[in-house]
């Protein structure tokens, strides 16, 4: 899927299929998805709020892109960073600290 402005699915993605999101723009899945092929990020970002939304293949990101959690869960899906400099995968990886910010 190539994604050149935002786009979001809330539809349920089913079969046997792989996923692939290229396209600079950000790709929303919400349904709860159960397809059992792949979901690779050539390009980008991609949002989910819980593992639900992967289906149950493993999960490829590429370098420079992105997976935004926006729900507190769990993936379980198994990870593959690809194409990464070998100096970042020989680091352990750190999400940063969340930050709050008050409304005035």
């Amino acid at each position: 899927m190539n994604t050149g402005a935002d786009t979001a699915l809330s539809g349920v993605i089913s079969g046997s299929n792989n996923l692939t999101k290229t396209g600079a723009a950000t790709l929303t899945l919400s349904g709860s998805n159960t397809y059992s092929g792949s979901t690779s990020v050539s390009a980008g970002t991609l949002s989910v709020a819980g593992d639900g939304n992967l289906g149950a293949g493993s999960l490829n990101l590429a370098n420079g892109t992105t997976l935004q959690i926006t729900g507190n869960t769990t993936i379980d899906n198994a990870l593959a960073l690809t194409a990464w400099p070998p100096s970042m995968l020989a680091r352990p990886l750190r999400c940063p600290a969340p930050s709050v910010a008050q409304a005035a």
